[in-house]
């Protein structure tokens, strides 16, 4: 067991390091993870598991047992965008018009952020990704607002169990005493985290396209994109999606060993792994009824966080970074910059939540 951790451990290295520093595993980053995780299920013998790779198949292709997946909503907003792109640019230019364009823009976000609960965390990516790409503002800051919207939105989609595929898990992972999770639960226990979060990424992107503007607007041209290029992108996530299932599979064998029964601060930093590895794959693994609330909080809390740091931390990420072309090094740089701040902020108000206002009273609906 020390050889599979040695090797796991190693291939983590490799996954955080290579993307941000070597430019042909940046340009074919799914292919890479892809790599990694047959790896990496070797070592664990994952890899021989039929269910698995089930699972890897279907994933990209289906949610909550609808054949909706994040392949046809990215295959078919990418078809939509194609063809209708001149009377969308048009909406959008008017929304631009405004001298107080960057305010509707962070609204924007605010609004996608929370509703991305309800509509799903990839329609909200989708929309998202379709608006940044018109923003005529210097690249850099067209790069901060997506990142900072997609902090936002992966954040915002924990609200309800139909936002993304971790906010089902906790509540199906947590269906037993002495939780007996509803619909409300995830609502009623993070909402006073997740709300200022959201509210404060949002600040954040409307700054980035005010700055933006200020600079050089007329240094951003529109890419047009071909048949081709929209069903490679496409292609690419759900090979994305793909690699994730299985690293996730794989590292899940370690956090089942070795991570429970640990205490709240130690579950936050072990949350930062979802930065790489699928986040619902890693809460699957973690999250058990006999877990306090403050270990289930704090561990959530972390990997919602530590989701945007990345791309592959979240799905968000992976269709917005695709859309735009933004790289590994670059959305690292970037999203680390603001994210390891909130993460540590965002560690203190829980520990005063807990400590001083009593997490462990907050009910269980």
């Amino acid at each position: 067991m020390s050889i599979i951790v040695a090797v796991l451990s190693v291939l983590l290295v490799l996954i955080l390091v290579l993307p941000a520093t070597v430019k042909v595993i940046e340009e074919n980053l799914e292919l890479f993870l892809f790599a990694m995780g047959i790896v990496a299920g070797l070592v664990t013998g994952v890899v021989w598991d039929v269910h698995v790779w089930e699972e890897a198949l279907i994933e990209p292709v289906m949610i909550h047992g609808v054949p909706i997946g994040i392949f046809q909503v990215v295959l078919i907003a990418g078809l939509v965008a194609y063809f209708l792109r001149h009377r969308f640019e048009r909406l959008v230019a008017r929304l631009l018009q405004s001298r107080r364009a960057y305010l509707y823009l962070g609204l924007l976000t605010f609004v996608l952020g929370m509703v991305s609960s309800i509509i799903s965390v990839i329609v909200a990516a989708v929309l998202l990704s379709e608006i940044a790409l018109l923003l005529k503002i210097e690249r850099r800051y067209r790069t901060l607002y997506c990142i900072y919207s997609c902090y936002a939105l992966g954040i915002g989609a924990i609200l309800t169990p139909v936002g993304e595929p971790l906010a089902t898990i906790v509540v199906s992972k947590l269906r037993e005493a002495p939780y007996y999770t509803g619909p409300l639960f995830l609502f009623q226990n993070f909402w006073y985290i997740v709300i200022p979060l959201v509210l404060l990424f949002s600040i954040l992107a409307a700054h980035a396209v005010k700055k933006g503007h200020l600079q050089r607007p007329e240094v951003v041209e529109v890419e047009v994109e071909t048949l081709r290029d929209v069903v490679l992108r496409a292609v690419r996530v759900y090979i994305f999606i793909m690699a994730l299932v299985i690293l996730g599979t794989s590292y899940s064998i370690l956090a089942e060993m070795y991570f429970r029964h640990l205490p709240p601060d130690i579950m936050y930093l072990i949350g930062t792994i979802s930065a790489v590895v699928d986040n619902a794959t890693l809460a699957a693994a973690m999250l058990a009824p006999h877990m306090s609330l403050p270990d289930v909080v704090f561990f959530i809390t972390a990997t919602l966080i530590a989701g945007g740091f990345l791309v592959p931390g979240n799905i968000p990420n992976i269709i917005v970074a695709s859309r735009l072309k933004i790289r590994f090094r670059e959305w690292a740089i970037h999203a680390l910059k603001v994210g390891v701040p909130v993460f540590i902020a965002a560690y203190v108000v829980l520990k005063i939540h807990l400590y001083v206002l009593g997490l462990h009273h907050v009910l269980k609906l």
